[in-house]
C-alpha cells in the first residue's frame, strides 16, 4: 500500500513538474526574447489550441485561416504582418478586418521572431 501511494505520489509530481509544450521547445535566445511578446495572444506549442489569435506551431508555410484569406504564412508575408497587422489585413484581405493590433517596427526584431517561429515545427 505505501509503496503503491509513493509511486503514485512521484508519478504525479514528475506529470506537474514537467513544461507544456510551449515551454519545453522555448529558448532563451533573443529569438525567443521578442518572441515573448506574442504569447499574450498565441500559443507556441503543438495542440495546446487557438486564444485569443490561432497557435503558432507550424505557422511558417501554412495556409491562413483568415477570413477572406488564401495566402501562406511564407517569410515575407509574415514579416510584412508582423510590420503592422492592421495595415497587412488590407492587403491580404481587403475588407476584412483582424482583432490583432500589433506593430514591430524594427526589421532586426521582426527577424528574431520569424526565426523563432521557425523553429516550431515536427
Amino acid at each position: 500500500m505505501k509503496k503503491t501511494l509513493l509511486t503514485t505520489a512521484l508519478v504525479a509530481c514528475a506529470v506537474f513538474a514537467m513544461p507544456a509544450q510551449s515551454e519545453a521547445k522555448l529558448k532563451p535566445g533573443k529569438e525567443f526574447k521578442k518572441a515573448k511578446k506574442c504569447m499574450s495572444c498565441h500559443n507556441f506549442g503543438k495542440g495546446e489550441g487557438t486564444k485569443v489569435g490561432p497557435e503558432l506551431w507550424g505557422v511558417v508555410g501554412r495556409e491562413s485561416t483568415i477570413q477572406g484569406g488564401g495566402w501562406t504564412w511564407t517569410e515575407a508575408n509574415l514579416d510584412k504582418w508582423i510590420t503592422n497587422s492592421g495595415a497587412a489585413i488590407n492587403d491580404f484581405a481587403p475588407g476584412h478586418k483582424t482583432k490583432m493590433k500589433f506593430k514591430m517596427k524594427k526589421a532586426k526584431d521582426r527577424a528574431q521572431v520569424i526565426a523563432f517561429l521557425k523553429t516550431l515545427h515536427d
